[in-house]
């Protein structure tokens, strides 16, 4: 709710590529999850659906990793908005990098942008 979006936890179900097996999920056509209680996940993040720009949220997950003993992360960045490189969703990583590698630093840990 930071930014005001659900990105990725509430996309619609992405049609299966055979048309048989697509057939098998006519009920999942043009389905819309609706977070924060609806997600498009078969997992539940244990502190619930979050936005990746919540300051709070990235101190958690750094300091997650650095306690299991991770000593840096790596950061897909899709390039600028608007330009040819999204995520399969058509989200741009851009804006929420500068937030991740902040909240790396915070903790003491490594980060590194793959491109």
């Amino acid at each position: 709710e930071i930014d005001g979006k659900w990105l990725h936890w509430d996309h619609k179900v992405l049609p299966h590529w055979t048309a048989a097996v697509r057939a098998k999920y006519k009920h999942l056509h043009n389905h819309s999850y609706q977070p924060p209680d609806d997600l498009h996940s078969r997992f539940r993040p244990a502190r619930g659906a979050y936005s990746s720009r919540d300051p709070a949220t990235l101190d958690a997950h750094f300091a997650q990793m650095r306690a299991a003993g991770v000593d840096a992360a790596v950061l897909s960045w899709t390039g600028r908005p608007g330009g040819a490189v999204s995520d399969t969703q058509g989200v741009s990583t851009d804006s929420a990098a500068g937030d991740a590698l902040a909240a790396a630093a915070r903790i003491g840990m490594g980060a590194a942008i793959h491109l």
